[in-house]
């Protein structure tokens, strides 16, 4: 791809900023990164542009210390331009996790919390982190919020919080319960998705306990996720970027 600017313009700047969202979208991944480089490059005050192409470099994935430390310094340049986009904390919280600096991790999501605290999954990243430092009780109370006020995914996350605290089971009887009609749910690990066409549908493939599951995703369907799809629901798209992820899927209904 060749650019012919030589000069910031931010206007140009969102054109390309669009352009890798469109290509992220697609799961045209190298496109975006250039893309989302060519944005910043134009536009330094671009802060999703510089979030994106950092968060789809492969080294943003990495333990190796060196990366970390380079994922570390990328995220607080995002925050220096913009100091309430929370994502940016979470990211930054999974980077302290990946360092077993527990309390640093727990402060940057707890900041996550409470810039953005419409977020279930970010009440639920504090909920994890206080139940690996052995606070089960702390641990107990942030999920019994999420699990008494969000349905879907979130719901289902906390629920599954609070059933590796033995000791919090017993207050759980007024939370709400969901229920599959006539049917069970499938879990596991997405091993593929295809979007599906006119004379396709849209099909997922889950591996639980080993076997591979195929289920027609045609029709109306309500799709969720926690946050650990980094890119958020407005660049979400349920046919990118899942393979790997933990799924649940309400299967076998009559």
């Amino acid at each position: 791809m060749v650019h012919y600017f030589t000069f910031a313009d931010p206007k140009v700047a969102e054109l390309h900023e669009n352009m890798g969202f469109l290509r992220f979208s697609d799961g045209n991944d190298d496109h975006a990164t250039q893309e989302f480089s060519t944005a910043y490059e134009l536009d330094n005050q671009r802060y999703l542009s510089l979030f994106f192409k950092t968060m789809l470099f492969p080294a943003a994935w990495s333990d190796c210390p060196a990366d970390l430390d380079a994922l570390r310094e990328k995220l607080l340049q995002v925050l220096k331009i913009n100091p309430r986009y929370a994502e940016t904390f979470a990211r930054l919280a999974f980077v302290h996790l990946r360092r077993s600096d527990l309390a640093t991790a727990l402060a940057v999501s707890r900041k996550a919390e409470q810039l953005e605290p419409s977020r279930a999954s970010y009440h639920l990243l504090s909920a994890k982190i206080l139940l690996r430092m052995g606070r089960r009780a702390e641990a107990a109370e942030f999920a019994k919020y999420v699990a008494d006020r969000w349905q879907g995914p979130d719901h289902d996350e906390a629920m599954e919080v609070l059933r590796s605290i033995p000791e919090s089971l017993s207050s759980l009887a007024h939370f709400p319960i969901e229920i599959v009609m006539a049917g069970e749910t499938a879990q596991g690990t997405v091993k593929s998705v295809s979007c599906g066409n006119t004379t396709h549908p849209a099909t997922i493939v889950i591996s639980s306990d080993g076997k591979p599951l195929t289920f027609d995703a045609g029709g109306t369907q309500s799709i969720g996720y926690s946050d650990t799809l980094w890119c958020g629901a407005d660049h979400f798209s349920s046919c990118r970027h899942l393979e790997g992820l933990r799924a649940g899927h309400p299967c076998c209904a009559g």
